[in-house]
């Protein structure tokens, strides 16, 4: 008998220990065992967000939405508190090896500073929004970049408190560049149209390039080039100029200001469509041929080049400058275009 009471008393302990270990693994319910009360917290939502400076505005920004959950349905309405909190920043770049400064307060718009979560939910039926007044954007151009913390502030109500096994916060980077071309702009959707005269546009070669000769597939034979085939509308009737040294370098000049939208320039060979931008091509535009701005680099995938640059809107030019690298790792850089046009507003 005593030994049949001795092995009732093990099976009943084993029997608590397990019932003690499935409380442990519910994260469902508690962050640890005993704590009877409901936890909450604010999903990670951080992210890099970018803002481009260009001469003609300032484009991108940030909006982000946040909410708060609970691990289990709440007993009754949780207020939530959520707060942008630029305390974090020191830490955050002192582990992350970076130097972000804080968005101005003035210039951080927070929706709402509370969201809720109502009886019976797991997460709230509001969300509060972050973002950086439109307004404010031109003043944000230190090239270290920005940051916004945000974090929850507080948990009230529902029987709930902050979950301690959730950080509860999340940061918002925001890079800073200037750009002036539109990776998504197109043909289709640049603003402006294609300027229809151009009969006193001219092109020149400088810095050691000069007007090559083309291969004519018709007669086989290289033939002179004339630089008016640049603006004669036929892209298959084109010109080559031949740069000197890595790179081969043309100025074009329309003659007049246009307040430029996008830049064409193609050709075609056996009915085949070229690109004149190639990888690397450099692009840069003035008024007066001697104060020039930069456009930027070109990144070309395709081996048949680029045929239009798109541009975050109306940029006042008369000349406009290329710089074309040797592509082809043999002989001399070349310029070949048979249509260079723009689209002016």
């Amino acid at each position: 008998m005593k030994q049949f009471r001795n092995i009732s008393i093990i099976a009943s302990a084993i029997a608590v220990c397990s019932m003690g270990f499935t409380s442990c693994d519910d994260d469902d319910e508690y962050d640890f065992p005993g704590d009877a009360n409901n936890v909450v917290y604010i999903p990670d939502n951080s992210g890099s967000y970018g803002i481009i400076q260009t001469p003609v505005g300032t484009f991108g920004g940030v909006n982000c939405g946040f909410i708060a959950k609970a691990r289990s349905s709440a007993a009754g309405d949780i207020k939530i508190g959520i707060e942008v909190d630029n305390s974090l920043i020191d830490a955050y770049n002192e582990q992350n090896g970076t130097e972000f400064l804080a968005v101005p307060a003035e210039a951080v718009s927070l929706s709402q500073d509370v969201v809720t979560i109502p009886a019976g939910a797991f997460e709230s039926v509001d969300t509060a929004f972050v973002s950086i007044s439109e307004e404010y954007l031109p003043n944000l151009t230190d090239r270290k970049g920005y940051i916004i913390p945000v974090r929850m502030s507080s948990v009230n109500g529902g029987s709930a408190r902050p979950a301690q096994s959730v950080n509860s916060i999340s940061y918002l980077t925001v890079g800073i560049s200037e750009k002036i071309v539109n990776d998504d702009a197109t043909e289709g959707n640049c603003i402006g149209s294609l300027v229809s005269d151009r009969s006193a546009w001219t092109v020149t070669g400088i810095d050691g390039t000069e007007v090559g000769t083309k291969y004519d597939y018709s007669t086989w034979e290289q033939v002179p080039c004339d630089p008016a085939a640049w603006f004669d509308g036929d892209a298959g009737n084109s010109a080559v100029f031949e740069g000197s040294g890595d790179v081969a370098t043309v100025v074009v000049d329309m003659g007049r200001v246009y307040n430029v939208a996008g830049i064409k320039a193609c050709y075609q060979n056996w009915g085949y469509d070229y690109g004149t931008f190639a990888d690397g091509t450099q692009l840069y535009f003035s008024t007066d041929n001697s104060n020039w701005n930069d456009i930027g680099t070109l990144q070309v995938s395709d081996w048949s080049g680029k045929s239009f640059v798109g541009l975050y809107g109306a940029v006042p030019m008369r000349y406009i400058k290329l710089v074309v690298p040797n592509t082809s790792g043999w002989g001399n850089p070349e310029i070949e275009c048979g249509d260079f046009n723009v689209y002016a507003k």
